[in-house]
């Protein structure tokens, strides 16, 4: 841990919980997208605050992949970033394509194909095709960041976030998305300011930045819950991962943990295990609550925490076991 920043690190473990909550809240919100109630409230309001999960993700990655590596080759680049993420991509494609022939009715080898060659072979694994998608390009944005000051490069990305938000809205609008190898685009804005805000430092107690995030999530959590109950599905607009709140949600609270100064960093340990924990985690949110009716104790909030804290030590333990073995660790490392 001693090459690591423990407080990007801590910032990687909590986007782990929160997109296990994204998940373990979805059969709910799912069963109550048009009827306003408590537990569409309570499980709408929970993925408003964990949505920032995927975008503070990508914020990471161009913090460190478009930092130096003037000494690489770009062949070394790609060999080691691709060589990095295609045995993880093909390890999940394998165990969760078994997952659905085998436990889905409707799911066949050939229809898991064409849903893999569609990026969606499962609800999370579209995730691959965008860091591939970020790989790819990173070489490209490396170029254009040495030829460009810092703030005619920081403001590129703000350009690809304003186009991220129009993009997402016009996608839901219309009822399209991109094909596989362009889901990266959406996230080209955040990939690009992970890195320009780096260094970034306030003028004010870096506390405010968590405010500004909480506060961001609670207007963000409002406004879905009264456009929900006045039948206006522009409420999904506050479930996107881009938007204007949104955005802006995203960028603070990783601005908090890019200025976090702590004596211990009690997260900090579990970071290089998200990747890991990312992967097999579905497998157990989908088999935990239908074993158990998506019901513990019958009261919401507590099911949902329980889930979550049930999802997250099983998957961090085994994410931990396949650590020990040099084989099983290239899986999830």
């Amino acid at each position: 841990m001693s090459n690591r920043e423990k407080n990007i690190d801590s910032l990687r473990a909590l986007c782990a919980l929160f997109v296990i909550s994204v998940h373990v809240c979805a059969p709910y919100l799912t069963a109550n997208l048009n009827v306003f109630n408590s537990d569409f409230g309570i499980s709408s309001t929970i993925q408003v605050f964990a949505r920032v999960a995927v975008p503070v993700f990508a914020l990471i990655s161009g913090r460190y992949l478009l930092s130096n590596w003037d000494e690489m080759s770009l062949a070394g680049f790609y060999k080691k970033k691709f060589s990095r993420i295609i045995v993880p991509f093909i390890f999940s494609i394998i165990i969760y394509g078994i997952l659905r022939i085998f436990g889905e009715k409707t799911a066949t080898f050939t229809s898991y194909i064409t849903d893999t060659l569609n990026g969606t072979p499962y609800e999370h694994l579209w995730f691959f095709y965008m860091i591939v998608g970020l790989y790819a390009v990173t070489p490209i944005l490396y170029k254009i960041k040495n030829k460009l000051s810092a703030k005619a490069f920081r403001n590129l990305g703000f350009v690809f976030l304003v186009m991220a938000i129009i993009s997402e809205m016009v996608q839901g609008a219309l009822g399209f998305k991109y094909i596989p190898i362009f889901y990266f685009v959406d996230y080209l804005g955040f990939f690009i300011t992970g890195y320009t805000l780096k260094d970034y430092k306030p003028k004010f107690n870096p506390n405010i930045l968590l405010l500004i995030y909480l506060l961001l999530s609670i207007l963000r959590g409002s406004l879905a819950l009264v456009l929900q109950a006045n039948g206006n599905l522009l409420w999904r607009c506050m479930h996107l991962s881009s938007g204007p709140i949104n955005t802006l949600a995203d960028i603070y609270l990783y601005l908090f943990f890019s200025n976090l100064k702590l004596e211990k960093y009690r997260l900090a340990s579990i970071g290089k295990y998200t990747l890991g924990i990312y992967i097999i985690h579905d497998m157990f949110v989908h088999g935990i609550m239908y074993f158990t009716n998506n019901t513990l104790t019958g009261v919401l909030f507590v099911d949902i925490f329980l889930y979550l804290a049930i999802v997250f030590s099983v998957s961090l333990l085994i994410t931990k076991l396949m650590w020990k073995w040099s084989f099983t660790r290239r899986i999830i490392k």
